[in-house]
Parts: C-alpha cells; sequence; structure tokens
C-alpha cells in the first residue's frame, strides 16, 4: 500500500487528525485498539458523542471487473456493519452516471446495502465529477453533522461520458472550479475528512486534491484486499474525531466555577475566615486541583495575610463535584498599644485574588488525541477585606471608672479612719482597763492595821505604782520610775489572756512584784509564802521586807482562794512580765 502527501517527520499543516489517519493506516490492524485511557473517554462520552455523516461512493464501471469488483463491494457492506445506528449513511455507485442514493441511518441500512450494490459493475464510463458533486449534495443539506466523511473508491481515471459537465480540464472547467467552491465552503464550517482509494497504479484519485482543500485529503493504492481493513481505520479516526469534538466541546464549555460564601469581608478584630466553594462544570471530565493560589491585589504594605486550607494536590474533582476550601486571614499590621482614654476605631483594608492552579486527569489521552493541554478554565475570584481594631477606653467607662474608684477609696478611707478609732477605743479601754484600782493601806509590822495609811488607788490614775520608803522610813505610794533608788516594790496592772473560767469576762490583773532583794510574803493556804511576785486578790495581806504590812482591798476581784482553785484548775491565766 502507498500512502501520498504524509511526511512522518514533521507536522504537516494539513492537520493533526490527518495525521492520526496516515497513522492508523500504518498500524496492523490487531495494534488499533484504543488506550485504556481513551476507552475510559469514550465511555464517559458516549452520550456526547455527536453522530457523523458518511458518503461512500463505489465506481461500478466494467473496469472494476479487473480489480475485484465483489471484494470492494463486500468492503462496502462491512463496513455499514461498523457505524453506530444513529450514524448518517449515504451510498451511490457510479460510472456513465450516479446511481440513485441509499440513504438514511445506518441501523436501518445495515440489511439494505447489499441489494443495493449491484453484484456486477454495470458503466462504461468514469465520471469521477458527478460522484463528487452528488456526495457533496449529502454532505451540505441542512442539519448535516459537524462531523463527516467522504470515501471514493476507483480504478481508473477522469473518463466522463459525452455531455457530461465535468470535462478533463480540471483547472478551467467551470464545474469544477464551482465544484471546488463547494467544497472549500465545506470544509470551513466542518471537520471533513476526504479519503481516497484508488485500485491499481493508473487512477486519477489525487484529483480528490484539486477539489478539496489537500489538509482534508488523504489518498491511497492498493488492491481490493486491503479495502476493508482500510475503511475498519476510517471508523476508528471517526470515533476519534467524535470524542475529540466532545472533549473539546466540554472544554470549551466546561470549567470550575469558583465562588465565595461573603467575597467583601467586613469585621472587627484581627482575623477573618471565609469559604471558597469550587465546582467542576465539565460534563465528563475530572479536574485535579493542586492548589489555589492567593495574590494580593491591592497596593501598599501589607497588613492582612491570606492562606487556603482544604486543598492538596491529590484533589480529584469528579464533573459536578465540589470541594469547599477554608480561607484564614490575620492582621499582621502593628496595632496601636498602650492605655489610651477615649474610643478609637484603626481600619485595614487588602484585596487578594484566589486562582484555582488545575490540570486535567486524562492529560496523556488528550496527547494521543492532539488536543492542545491548555488548563482547565478556572474562574479568579478577588476577595477583599476589612478588618476593623478598636482601641482605648471610652469617655464614659473612663469616668465611670474614676467615680467608682473615688468611691472605693472613700469607703476605703472611711473604713480605715472607723478601725483607727475602734483600735482607739481599744486601747483606750485597755489603758483604763490595767488602770490600777482598789484601795491600799500601809503600816509598819507591829503597829494596828487601824492605824495604817490608806491609799486609793484609783484616785492616782496610774497603771504602774512603786512601794518606796520615803527618806523619812516610811513606806509611801509614789509613780513608778526606774530611776527610784528606794523602790520596795512595783505595782501594776496586766490584761486577764485567754481561757478565762466559764462566766468570767476579759479585764485586769494586779501584780505586786519586788524590786531587787526585797522580799514579798503572802499567805497562800493557811501557810505564808515569799514569792518575787504575787498576782493580787480581794482582801490580800501581804508582808514586805518583814517591816511593813500591806492589805489590798478591792471587791471585783476574787479572794485568795478562789483565785488558787481557779489557777489549779489552768483556766486562770495570768500572764507573764
Amino acid at each position: 500500500m502507498n500512502i501520498s502527501s504524509f511526511n512522518r517527520k514533521s507536522r504537516h499543516p494539513r492537520g493533526l487528525l490527518l495525521e492520526a489517519l496516515a497513522a492508523l493506516l500504518l498500524i496492523p490492524p490487531r495494534l488499533q485498539v484504543a488506550s485504556s485511557f481513551e476507552e475510559d473517554l469514550y465511555k464517559r462520552f458516549r452520550l456526547q458523542l455527536s453522530n457523523t455523516d458518511v458518503v461512500t461512493l463505489l465506481d461500478a464501471s466494467i473496469s472494476m471487473k479487473r480489480h475485484h469488483y465483489d471484494a470492494a463491494r463486500q468492503a462496502l457492506i462491512d463496513f455499514a456493519s461498523t457505524l453506530g445506528d444513529d450514524e448518517n449513511l449515504h451510498v451511490r455507485i457510479f460510472g456513465d452516471t450516479v446511481g440513485s442514493q441509499l440513504e438514511g441511518r445506518a441501523g436501518e441500512l445495515r440489511d439494505k446495502i447489499g441489494s443495493y450494490l449491484p453484484e456486477e459493475p454495470l458503466f462504461w464510463h468514469t465520471d469521477l465529477g458527478l460522484a463528487l458533486a452528488k456526495g457533496l449534495d449529502f454532505l451540505e443539506r441542512d442539519g448535516a453533522s459537524d462531523i463527516q466523511a467522504l470515501f471514493l473508491i476507483t480504478d481508473g481515471l477522469h473518463q466522463p461520458p459525452p455531455g457530461s459537465p465535468y470535462s478533463r480540464d480540471f483547472s478551467n472547467d467551470p464545474s469544477w472550479q464551482s465544484l471546488r467552491r463547494r467544497a472549500l465552503a465545506l470544509c470551513s464550517r466542518r471537520k471533513v475528512l476526504v479519503y481516497g482509494f484508488g485500485l491499481g497504479h493508473q487512477t486519477d484519485i489525487t484529483l480528490l486534491r484539486q477539489v478539496f482543500p489537500a489538509q482534508n485529503v488523504e489518498v491511497a493504492t492498493g488492491d481490493p484486499s486491503q479495502i476493508g481493513q482500510t475503511l475498519t481505520n476510517l471508523r476508528q479516526l471517526l470515533s476519534r474525531a467524535q470524542l475529540r469534538q466532545a472533549i473539546e466541546t466540554d472544554l470549551r464549555t466546561g470549567g470550575l466555577h469558583a465562588r465565595l460564601d461573603n467575597p467583601s469581608v467586613d469585621r472587627n478584630g484581627a482575623g477573618f475566615d471565609s469559604k471558597l466553594d469550587i465546582t467542576n462544570a465539565s460534563s465528563a471530565l475530572p479536574v485535579l486541583i493542586e492548589r489555589v493560589e492567593v495574590q494580593p491585589a491591592s497596593h501598599g504594605p501589607e497588613q492582612i495575610t491570606c492562606v487556603v486550607e482544604g486543598v492538596t494536590p491529590d484533589n480529584l474533582l469528579q464533573p459536578g463535584g465540589r470541594i469547599q476550601a477554608s480561607i484564614k486571614g490575620k492582621l499582621i499590621a502593628p496595632q496601636p498599644s498602650g492605655l489610651r482614654i477615649g474610643r478609637r476605631e484603626e481600619i485595614f483594608e487588602a484585596s487578594f485574588r484566589l486562582i484555582p492552579i488545575t490540570r486535567y486527569k486524562d492529560e496523556a489521552a488528550f496527547r494521543r488525541l492532539a488536543i492542545d493541554l491548555a488548563s482547565p478554565n478556572a474562574e479568579t475570584v478577588l476577595l477583599t477585606a476589612r478588618l476593623r481594631v478598636s482601641y482605648g477606653v471610652p469617655y464614659w467607662l473612663a469616668a465611670l471608672t474614676a467615680i467608682a474608684l473615688a468611691a472605693v477609696l472613700g469607703l476605703l478611707s472611711v473604713h480605715i479612719a472607723k478601725r483607727k478609732a475602734r483600735l482607739r477605743e481599744a486601747a483606750q479601754r485597755r489603758t483604763e482597763s490595767m488602770r490600777l484600782m482598789g484601795t491600799i493601806r500601809i503600816w509598819p509590822l507591829g503597829q494596828e492595821e487601824s492605824g495604817g495609811h490608806l491609799i486609793d488607788l484609783a484616785l492616782m490614775n496610774r497603771q504602774d505604782l512603786a512601794l518606796a520608803i520615803t527618806p523619812e522610813g516610811a513606806l509611801e505610794v509614789i509613780s513608778y520610775n526606774d530611776s527610784i533608788l528606794d523602790a520596795v516594790a512595783r505595782l501594776s496592772g496586766q490584761l486577764v489572756r485567754p481561757p478565762l473560767p466559764e462566766g468570767e469576762q476579759p479585764g485586769a490583773v494586779y501584780r505586786l512584784v519586788s524590786v531587787g532583794d526585797h522580799t514579798l510574803t503572802h499567805e497562800s493556804g493557811g501557810a505564808a509564802l515569799n514569792a518575787p511576785a504575787i498576782t493580787l486578790c480581794d482582801n490580800d495581806l501581804i508582808e514586805i521586807d518583814g517591816r511593813w504590812r500591806v492589805r489590798y482591798t478591792n471587791h471585783r476581784l476574787r479572794t485568795r482562794a478562789e483565785f488558787e482553785s481557779a489557777e489549779a484548775g489552768g483556766t486562770y491565766d495570768t500572764g507573764q512580765w
């Protein structure tokens, strides 16, 4: 088999579709199986595949007998069975004239083609121009498919019968010129594949390139046994063209739709959250979303940052699928600090472009189908953010705080003053409690008690007194002073510390303490006891240095017997000096 006008080393301007056809014609039949990628695409796009228009023109001149007409005829019959039920099929035989067409859905014509095609050639001449004109009539009709194929089989030259409008002057004949204009107009608005198969080595099959644009035409020569495989390859090429058209339509009309739940954020505070919904609007193409790129859209120093969370490089978004990403913004501009009186507000603004970075899952299949590997159409969304930061203390709050503070300080001042007064009163009461009370009668030993000197201690209004020897040698009660050299004993009051006997009220006890080597003797339990210090009781009789006797009388106090009983029970603490 020879294939003309095909350059395997460079991409010819005739287009990728025709390169694919040439490649198919060179591949053995068993290798012409769609890749797993393409099979998957066929399954997904089976409802979107458009129907094709297929025109088959068979030379039925007598000379075809020498080139196995019956094999060519059977190849066309078999080819019809490979078409989809809804494909539009147009079959004609030609020679001196063009036979009536067999036209309709391929599914309806399969059983009719055998009876339509004559079993033996009928014509003496070969009018290629008239055959092509009838084929164009079908392809130019209203409602024709966007994908079309014209397949012509002949074994000879253009030898029209007398009276044919198509002469052998292919360049200047008005009929051929008209035919070329029609073909050019058709190929400009539809995808048309023109294929010619020449049986033998002396044919005008290349005439197809003078009628149709050269980039739309492929011709081959060979023997009849190769027609069937060529038609099979053509069927596969048409399928690829259908698939490619469906994919290109989806690429053009689909894409990714991105939508923010709130494209204009206006918040109080140093941050914000938002949601970004991304939807795959393609009908059959999954899209891989690698990331969402964030680009600043505002000028000036960066005050707010924005990040997208929830999108990973393996996010596969199926057709019609949706994912939701989280948008998080944070204020990074310096904020006012320190205590300020008076409420103020500062506004920080920024804008961002959110751009989904995507690619198609089926890129390998696109390459096999010679489809441009442009990224999916992804909408860029604009996010504007305004953050309001309030600071400072409102005047009313500052005033209220000052009033409250003044009130607290006033109450505290009053409380402190009252506490000081209570403390002074308590100190005064303690002082008064320890003020010496009762009477003391002093007389020399050997005299009668009634002749002794009686002293009322309350009149002296003192807490400390001393019994001292006067220059005349008498024993007197005087104010206590550490400098008194002739002091015999010190008389003072002391508060009673708990525990107290049941029913006893806090009060004072009075102590008489000897000074220096002077001795004190008092009666306890019927015996005379010497002691350096004596807690005075009502009606106590004390002897000093064996020279003087002292009678202490204070009816507010207990007697010696009562005191010693309480002291023995541990309920009376006289304290320590």
